[in-house]
């Protein structure tokens, strides 16, 4: 973004526990007497798009380069806050333009373009998480997002015996124990909830696994359905913990029925 030719940018990137890197967007490394401070103009780090919300939510994205003496491209600037400045030269004053924090970051080649957020927006997104800890949405609806078909899997029946079902796991599939549990099972068109899914050990090459569902089968019909060789389809359930939304399905972005990042 242009600035007045005696305006520079200068930028103050911070990640934890680590010294704070400080860049200048001049030909020239800035040196700012007053704070003792020298700002490197190497990896020419610049602002290319900055948006000031009312509400205070900004963001800004920087482009640059990678070099030795500059940003490196072992250097992980993921969750880093930056604080943004604006120093000019001949009053070699210093104005903030805002304090903001790393959320994305892309590279090509030696080119990499910095996405940030403000400090308000990630402190909203923690006191969110903090006011809900169940989220309010269901599982797969339009405000999770979470698309199930994606999740969902088949397993050949080994045998039913009134609300426990026995199925065959592919060993190589490594298939978490209590995966399903609280999930649901698909057989012969029909959906019921799985109470549990514990595993048996592995026998003869194979794993097998018992899921208890929240029916009983009766003898005739489970009989019928192993006769027709039918795969029960499991698809697994949700805590509504942050922890489950974002290690089990990635999606705690919409975390809380409300959209945080």
């Amino acid at each position: 973004m242009s600035l007045p030719s005696n305006v520079f940018y200068l930028f103050t990137i911070t990640k934890q526990n680590n010294t704070p890197l400080l860049f200048c967007n001049a030909e020239q490394d800035i040196v700012v007497d007053k704070q003792n401070l020298r700002y490197s103009s190497h990896s020419d780090i610049d602002v290319t798009e900055i948006v000031l919300d009312s509400k205070g939510e900004n963001s800004a994205i920087l482009e640059g380069i990678f070099s030795m003496e500059g940003i490196r491209t072992e250097l992980t600037l993921l969750n880093a806050y930056i604080q943004i400045d604006m120093y000019n030269a001949e009053a070699e004053t210093i104005s903030s333009v805002g304090k903001y924090y790393c959320v994305k970051v892309e590279s090509s080649f030696l080119r990499f373009k910095i996405f940030l957020q403000s400090e308000l927006h990630k402190l909203k997104k923690h006191a969110l998480i903090y006011l809900f800890q169940d989220c309010q949405a269901s599982l797969g609806d339009q405000n999770c997002t979470v698309n199930m078909k994606l999740f969902e899997k088949s397993y050949r029946i080994v045998s039913i015996k009134g609300s426990v079902i026995t199925i065959q796991v592919p060993i190589q599939t490594n298939l978490e124990v209590g995966y399903y549990s609280r999930g649901y099972a698909t057989i012969d068109k029909n959906d019921v909830l799985i109470l549990q899914h514990t595993s048996m050990g592995e026998k003869d090459g194979t794993r097998l696994d018992k899921v208890v569902v929240g029916t009983s089968f009766w003898k005739a019909y489970a009989e019928s359905i192993l006769e027709r060789k039918e795969e029960i389809k499991l698809k697994p359930g949700c805590d509504k913990t942050i922890e489950m939304c974002k290690g089990r399905f990635n999606n705690e972005h919409n975390f809380c029925k409300t959209r945080i990042h």
